[in-house]
């Protein structure tokens, strides 16, 4: 018979040498948002009812987590895909349903202390954003780069059903280089200023951030960023940009956005031209309570040579942020000035839920 306690002493040796799991330190958070719509679209030939998904913030998901590594400083995650069905910036008059759509949005890891924040992965280049400095609360249904009834083409009524094609009436500013696998930096707050560059694949992006709030509830933001792009898949163009960006609300709810981008493309750029595109946006708003009012008018020339397209818009948001619900409503009309192409109207009613 063997020695009891001899048996016990050799179960626990055993088992301090099995490995022990340890917990997780970082813990993530789930969340998201839902963001469908229906537009009616006139292109001046024929008309139609589209089911969307709003690509100006799209359904997504996403997983974000960090953790305290002592003096100061922490590290974290942030993981994110964009879902969609029936694209706003795709669906044309008369489509049927489009293939559904899934989009990596980010995929990073980030550090951060009192010397600023680093990124490392694919996630917003330092330029993303800076043409959409907005206080307007009404940036799902209207903002200086949405691209909301962007797939509704530009017709000429020639007599037939569906007119001559002239192909997509996009307005979408220019915006950075949207998200991309990059290193990035943001300096710590510099007063009002905050400072980013980051560089990846063919590309780098600089920008300078501004946030400052004044007496009686008011805010100030804004934004400038240059990119520079040697390889069109990164950033649809060849060449630089320039971004900026303003927005201002006022104590009673009075609020006044502008942008405007311009690029000077390589002679690599398939759409080079004479002139240097160029984008702007200016929109007006007022705030009281829920309820966020606002009309907007934009421009985009030279994006292929010798484009012009204009848009006008009135728009209404009530966020219920009690709910995570926002129920919106615009209409806009857009038009193709040095073409012979029917003007567009659309009419765009829906709701983003965050969960």
């Amino acid at each position: 018979m063997k020695c009891p306690s001899k048996t016990l002493i050799a179960l626990a040796v055993a088992t301090s040498m099995v490995p022990v799991a340890q917990a997780a330190k970082v813990e993530a958070k789930l969340s998201g948002q839902v963001n469908r719509a229906i537009t009616f679209a006139d292109n001046g030939v024929n008309s139609d009812a589209l089911f969307v998904d709003n690509n100006a913030s799209g359904t997504r998901m996403r997983f974000t987590g960090n953790t305290e590594m002592g003096n100061g400083m922490k590290a974290g995650i942030h993981w994110e895909s964009q879902y969609q069905d029936n694209s706003s910036s795709q669906i044309d008059i008369n489509d049927g349903d489009n293939d559904s759509q899934f989009i990596s949005r980010f995929r990073e890891v980030w550090f951060s202390g009192g010397w600023g924040k680093l990124y490392l992965g694919q996630g917003n280049g330092a330029a993303n954003g800076s043409l959409e400095s907005d206080l307007s609360g009404l940036f799902i249904i209207s903002n200086a780069d949405t691209n909301l009834g962007d797939g509704v083409h530009f017709r000429v009524a020639d007599g037939s059903e569906n007119g001559a094609d002239l192909g997509g009436s996009g307005l979408g500013g220019f915006d950075g280089l949207s998200r991309n696998d990059r290193i990035r930096y943001d300096t710590p707050a510099l007063g009002p200023l905050v400072l980013s560059g980051d560089v990846g694949q063919e590309k780098f992006e600089l920008a300078a951030r501004l946030s400052s709030k004044f007496g009686g509830g008011g805010k100030v933001v804004g934004a400038l960023a240059y990119v520079d792009t040697k390889e069109e898949g990164v950033g649809s163009f060849d060449g630089s940009q320039l971004s900026l960006s303003a927005s201002v609300l006022l104590p009673g709810g009075f609020n006044l956005t502008g942008a405007y981008g311009q690029r000077d493309l390589d002679d690599t750029d398939a759409n080079k031209g004479p002139d240097d595109p160029k984008y702007w946006y200016l929109k007006g708003g007022w705030i009281t309570g829920v309820h966020h009012f606002g009309i907007s008018y934009r421009a985009r020339d030279d994006v292929s040579p010798g484009q012009e397209l204009r848009e006008g818009g009135l728009q209404y948001l009530a966020n219920l942020k009690d709910y995570g619900v926002e129920l919106y409503a615009g209409v806009f009309q857009r038009e193709s000035k040095n073409t012979a192409a029917e003007k567009i109207t659309m009419f765009h009613v829906g709701s983003r839920i965050k969960f």
